[in-house]
This record gives C-alpha cells, structure tokens and sequence, in this order.
C-alpha cells in the first residue's frame, strides 16, 4: 500500500494528477501542537548540565550504561558514577522530561 506524498492518482494517460497527490500526514493543527511541544522538549534539554544531556540522549539511543559511563569519566564531563547511577539519573531525569510536558 503507498501512502502519503508517493499515493498519487493517475489520469487516464498515464501522467500523474498534481491536485488529487493524498496527505495522509498530521494535521496542521496537530503539527504545529508538535512543534510547540518539541520546543518545550529542547528548551528543557539545554536547561540540563551538558552531562545530563549526554547521559540521556544516549540512553535513549541505546548505548550500553557501560559506554555512558565510560564516556562521562572522561573529558570535557570527568563525572565518574556507577554504572546503576548511569540508569538512576536516567530514569530521574526522564520522569523529568515527562512532568515537565505534563505541566503544558
């Protein structure tokens, strides 16, 4: 099944119909809710000490706590912490992300 931009009907020579290309995309409403709320979702991330940052877009991404830690003891962080504190303060800082969108 095609979907969105690439559903685009035919006439009956062959060539496509600009006017009838299907949009199956989000709104514009709900595109600009989005929008609004991954500025929120920013501003809270550049709030966070750049360890934090890191720690968490990380984690998100799937690097092992392992690697996070590693990655933190060094250069420019040298945060040194165990490698349950690497899912501690992921969690705690996820619940913060997540009470700070709710507040919206």
């Amino acid at each position: 099944m095609v979907k969105g931009r690439e559903a685009i009907k035919h006439s009956g020579d062959g060539e496509p119909r600009s006017s009838e290309i299907a949009d199956d995309g989000p709104s514009q409403d709900a595109r600009a809710i989005m929008s609004e709320q991954l500025g929120r979702v920013h501003a809270l991330l550049q709030s966070w000490p750049a360890a934090d940052r890191y720690l968490f877009l990380a984690n998100i991404n799937g690097v092992p706590a392992r690697v996070i830690r590693q990655t933190l003891a060094q250069p420019p962080f040298d945060t040194r912490m165990a490698i349950a504190t690497v899912d501690t303060r992921f969690h705690r800082l996820r619940r913060s992300l997540m009470n700070h969108m709710e507040q919206a």
